[in-house]
């Protein structure tokens, strides 16, 4: 009687590399070492809780849009990579909104803003439409990114040597921005491409 031996697999996690008759057991060995669940429970919150997806990295954030979609972001703490995922409001298949990694050449994707006046950790992101609002580390620069098509449009760029610094967003599209720059705060006007100085602030703009 002659027997097939299993088929052997190669399954890859990040840099590691292992050979397995199992992959989906291995798969969950990594992710149950690693990485980590993200679950909803609805109310009244009595029942079993369901699985929206698995990260294969412990998670760094997570945010609600304010049109209720799910941003989860993951961090690899040996590499530095990190990736965001957008899970809409409807619980669809999770999709890779951003992937950066230090050292590839890319500028650092920025930080989702959120909703001023309540708590950080309870702030919605802002959201006009189907995009929201990137912010560069030190208010370097605002991104407008659109969460279907995945496109950046740059809305404000401070320049070199902290010329000018993003305060916050004044409206959810970032049409109109609270900068600071020498002598005093304005609002940027970023459709117009103008610059007003606040009452009291620096004389003049450009």
């Amino acid at each position: 009687m002659t027997t097939t031996a299993a088929p052997v697999y190669t399954y890859t996690y990040d840099h590691i590399h292992v050979r397995t008759k199992d992959p989906e057991g291995m798969a969950a060995f990594f992710e149950t070492m690693f990485g980590a669940r993200v679950l909803r429970l609805a109310a009244p919150f009595n029942g079993a809780p369901e699985t929206l997806m698995r990260t294969a990295q412990p998670v760094a954030a997570v945010a609600w849009t304010e049109r209720g979609s799910l941003l989860v972001t993951e961090s690899d703490a040996r590499t530095g990579r990190e990736r965001t995922w957008l899970l809409g409001a409807g619980g669809a298949t999770p999709r890779t909104l951003l992937d950066w990694r230090p050292g590839a050449g890319a500028e650092r994707p920025g930080r989702p803003v959120r909703r001023p006046g309540v708590p950080s950790a309870d702030s919605p992101v802002m959201q006009a439409g189907g995009r929201i609002l990137l912010r560069g580390a030190g208010g370097r620069f605002l991104d407008r990114f659109d969460l279907t098509t995945l496109r950046t449009e740059r809305l404000f760029d401070g320049g070199g040597a902290g010329a000018e610094a993003l305060v916050a967003p004044l409206t959810a599209d970032g049409s109109a921005l609270l900068t600071r720059r020498a002598g005093g705060y304005f609002v940027r006007d970023t459709a117009a491409g103008t610059l007003q100085p606040l009452p009291g602030g620096a004389a003049g703009g450009r």
